[in-house]
């Protein structure tokens, strides 16, 4: 009996494993209620310029993440192409991470460069974020990936 028993999770093991080794951390800032941006449309910084706020019944799941969009084109365009919306190094400031910490960006103090959307901390981040159009490493995002991430298997959702 003992031997099937192993022989059975053997097998389980064996064919999930691959399924385990394919999940990535990943790291994503969200609210008490894994809301990511704040609450606000990712997709709204791009098409419009600015942040505004998204609706609750126009939501999808990304990475474990809730994002709220305030339109159903919005929350389309976002599901059909999340990693073109979605804030770079997760939500955090990048000034933060060249400084080797994680500081949550403001949607309110947002910039866009080169196509990607990146949340800055305060005031002072926006500056030195400008005037010095730091080359911010990815290195930094790795290690506090790696460090604070989860793992996160992507599953399914529709919109």
């Amino acid at each position: 009996m003992r031997n099937l028993k192993d022989t059975f999770l053997a097998c389980v093991f064996l064919m999930m494993g691959p399924a385990l080794w394919a999940e990535t951390k990943v790291l994503v800032h969200t609210d008490d209620n894994g809301v990511a941006v704040s609450g606000y449309d990712p997709v709204a910084f791009f098409e419009g310029g600015e942040p505004v706020k998204g609706l609750v019944e126009h939501r999808f799941v990304y990475k474990g993440a809730l994002y709220l969009f305030e339109s159903r084109n919005n929350l389309e365009a976002f599901a059909a192409e999340p990693e073109r919306y979605e804030p770079r190094f997760g939500g955090f400031c990048p000034v933060s991470l060249s400084e080797e910490s994680l500081k949550p960006g403001d949607p309110e103090k947002f910039r866009i460069v080169e196509g990607e959307l990146y949340l800055l901390h305060d005031t002072a981040a926006v500056e030195s974020f400008e005037a010095e159009r730091l080359s911010f490493s990815d290195r930094f995002w790795k290690q506090q990936v790696e460090k604070h991430g989860l793992v996160y298997a992507p599953a399914i959702s529709t919109p």
